[in-house]
């Protein structure tokens, strides 16, 4: 989603876009194939091979960004056969890569953990302030903010978003703990993905519990991580969107690459780290539910404390150092790697 969210800020400086994926990524992520951006279907072919269909189909381009885990700087060495400039998007600092811009968005990184891993003349762009993230969290940021920093603050509202597909139903344990009589004043919306395997249980706790909304393959993350007073859910990229809003959150350990950054924004005020999702307890969210609940205070220092991380304004800036790198200032093309 992060490559989406950027080629739609590209779009709007008036680049054409062009992503480059397994038919699964295609199925999973829809909207890689809206109107306004082109999808090449690729295989696991080896980097050259690979290479040689991409420009065969596409021709040149601008820029090729590369968001994948499973490649290095073998298949970006390659892509400059196509592309005049690579980006890299990485948050694990474990290969080597041959690229003009790394961009890791992760707190806590810095840009000497790259410094071995990428060419000396390379830009390395680190932390949340180039989290890319879409427009409508910084547009309402303000807003969201400034209610939960009033002295009359109550928390009235809670989200829960373990992430599109929750595979280990932590959503469930946190909605049968939001069923305890003391938790029966709270609005609570859910945010799942209709490949959830455990939806229809879901689906289930939600409609027994009053004041529940499951939201199933909304659009509307930002509108509801703004209207929220407090987030239970997962690490990962969401953790700065759940920033740029202020709100405060208790996060739960679902992927190992996400253990870093999250506690760095623990370390920050931003969250509050429950643990790793398969050890999680249904008591476990009641006990913490029941702590921050109650504590006002901690949850406007914590809205201050997750504003300070990041403001939402990464895509644009990641925009610019892009046409900076390509000498354009409003037109261009790029094409994205991504599986």
């Amino acid at each position: 989603m992060r490559c989406l969210t950027l080629a739609h800020g590209l779009i709007s400086r008036g680049w054409r876009c062009t992503f480059a994926g397994t038919a699964e990524t295609q199925r999973l992520v829809k909207a890689m194939t809206t109107s306004d951006t082109g999808f090449l279907e690729v295989g696991n072919d080896g980097p050259s091979v690979l290479i040689d269909r991409l420009i065969a189909i596409h021709g040149s381009a601008d820029a090729m960004i590369v968001d994948h885990y499973g490649l290095d700087k073998v298949f970006e060495t390659e892509s400059r056969r196509l592309a005049r400039s690579v980006v890299c998007i990485d948050d694990l600092a474990d290969r080597g890569h041959d690229c003009d811009i790394l961009l890791d968005q992760s707190l806590g990184r810095n840009a000497e953990d790259y410094q071995s891993l990428v060419p000396s003349g390379a830009r390395v762009l680190i932390g949340p302030s180039y989290a890319l993230l879409r427009p409508e969290f910084s547009e309402l940021r303000h807003e969201a903010l400034a209610r939960r920093i009033r002295q009359d603050f109550v928390p009235q509202r809670v989200l829960l978003s373990f992430g599109a597909t929750d595979a280990q139903n932590v959503t469930s344990r946190a909605i049968q703990a939001l069923k305890e009589p003391m938790f029966s004043r709270l609005e609570v919306d859910i945010v799942l993905s209709s490949a959830a395997p455990h939806i229809e249980s879901v689906r289930k706790l939600a409609d027994v519990r009053t004041n529940t909304i499951l939201h199933v393959d909304t659009d509307a993350v930002a509108a509801l991580m703004a209207a929220a007073d407090l987030a239970l859910g997962a690490g990962g990229v969401t953790t700065w969107e759940r920033c740029a809003v202020g709100l405060p959150s208790i996060v739960v350990v679902t992927a190992s690459n996400q253990v870093a950054q999250i506690r760095a924004a623990e370390a920050a005020g931003a969250v509050v780290v429950l643990g790793d999702a398969s050890d999680v307890s249904v008591s476990d969210f009641i006990e913490v539910l029941q702590r921050m609940l109650s504590d006002t205070e901690r949850l406007r220092a914590m809205a201050l404390q997750a504003a300070s991380v990041c403001d939402g304004q990464g895509c644009g800036r990641v925009v610019e150092e892009l046409e900076k790198l390509v000498g354009r200032k409003s037109v261009g093309g790029s094409l994205g790697r991504h599986n």
